[in-house]
């Protein structure tokens, strides 16, 4: 059954995170040879979406359209298979941000409130942020970039696997939260309960393909990740 991040056990939390970690810290090619065909390494996920996000400059196969639904289903598919040939006991929780983003409606706080509302941007969890947007304890702490393996693959010009357009020179994993250009960015509030219900009610299932990728979901990748 899936769980909401906040209602796993200490156990089953340190079970997932564990699992989930070893995807970063293992690439597919070893990981396989451990725990069996059903792994896949971070180096794979990363490089597979770089590819048909941002491998075609005039199509992103995978965002705001058509392919945004399905696609992402099946990463998430694929990253739990992966999680349980680690850890047969684990599955992937979910995190209902709009918890979140009614904590912060009913404060009258902007989106960088959103590491004030749960614990989850700490050691305990996902690792704090430091000053260079690196992450600085816990599990994820100072976790190298994917590097190319190939000239073929997209990467940005220092050979990471990023899009072509985001030259950030850094080779470390980078979580750059609430900031866009030094402004915190109020018009990507974390989406709120209105927000979910709004798209789910949308009549259209085109609107719906269009709103659930940039209005319900696109925020948090600026609020934890950057742009």
């Amino acid at each position: 059954m899936k769980r909401e991040l906040r209602q796993l056990t200490v156990d089953d939390r340190e079970n997932f995170l564990n699992a989930a970690a070893t995807i970063w810290k293992v690439n597919t090619e070893e990981g396989r040879s451990y725990y069996g065909r059903q792994f896949t390494g971070m180096d794979t996920f990363v490089e597979v979406h770089a590819k048909r996000s941002t491998g075609d400059v005039q199509c992103d196969h995978w965002h705001e359209g058509s392919g945004f639904l399905t696609h992402h289903l099946a990463l998430s598919l694929s990253f739990e298979a992966a999680l349980r040939s680690v850890d047969a006991r684990v599955t992937t929780p979910y995190w209902d941000f709009t918890i979140d983003g009614e904590k912060i409606l009913l404060a009258g706080g902007g989106p960088s409130m959103i590491t004030e509302t749960n614990d989850f941007f700490t050691e305990t969890w996902f690792g704090e942020s430091d000053e260079d947007s690196h992450i600085k304890n816990g599990r994820w702490a100072h976790t190298s970039a994917i590097m190319s393996p190939n000239p073929a693959s997209v990467r940005n010009s220092y050979g990471i696997v990023r899009a072509p357009w985001n030259n950030n020179p850094d080779l470390e994993l980078s979580r750059h939260m609430s900031d866009v250009c030094g402004m915190e960015p109020t018009n990507k509030p974390i989406p709120t309960c209105e927000v979910h219900f709004n798209v789910m009610n949308l009549s259209a299932f085109s609107d719906f393909q269009l709103n659930i990728a940039g209005y319900g979901h696109g925020p948090m990748h600026v609020n934890t990740g950057g742009v």
